[in-house]
């Protein structure tokens, strides 16, 4: 943690104290991707394995603190409610028809539908026993008779 402060410390001192500092980021950030891209087509994969495994790790935490800000800041969760909400609202989704129709859905689905998915799983375990049955009988006479309740 203390050398992740430093380094974004020195970084911020750095980019007040030299404004070209960042076109310099930039153009070391594709002169390295277009490194790595030679080194694969070399065929050096051990090295260049290395080199985009601190890629990764560097953009993780740039949107690991960019995520991390805006939670604390709490602000990105109103806009998008409000914005949610107006789409919604300006494709002529009225709101109330949702939920009155899965409030419907929900209602009538516990009946018919769960009776019939139990006589199918029924259904599909008599065959299973029956198979089990034919399998473990040897000679007409069953092996073990553990299976029958």
């Amino acid at each position: 943690i203390v050398i992740g402060v430093l380094t974004g410390l020195a970084i911020g001192i750095i980019l007040v104290e030299d404004t070209n500092f960042i076109r310099y980021l930039l153009s070391a950030y594709y002169g390295l991707g277009a490194i790595c891209l030679l080194g694969l087509l070399l065929g050096l994969n051990r090295w260049v394995k290395h080199l985009y495994f601190i890629h990764d790790l560097v953009c993780g935490h740039i949107l690991l603190v960019v995520i991390f800000a805006f939670t604390a800041v709490q602000i990105i969760s109103p806009i998008q409610t409000w914005l949610l909400y107006h789409n919604a609202l300006s494709s002529d989704v009225v709101v109330s028809d949702i939920l009155r129709h899965a409030r419907r859905n929900q209602q009538s689905a516990g009946g018919e539908e769960d009776n019939e998915q139990i006589a199918e799983l029924k259904k599909i375990i008599a065959k299973h026993e029956d198979a089990l049955r034919q399998i473990t009988s040897v000679g007409g006479n069953p092996v073990s008779t553990s299976l029958s309740r």
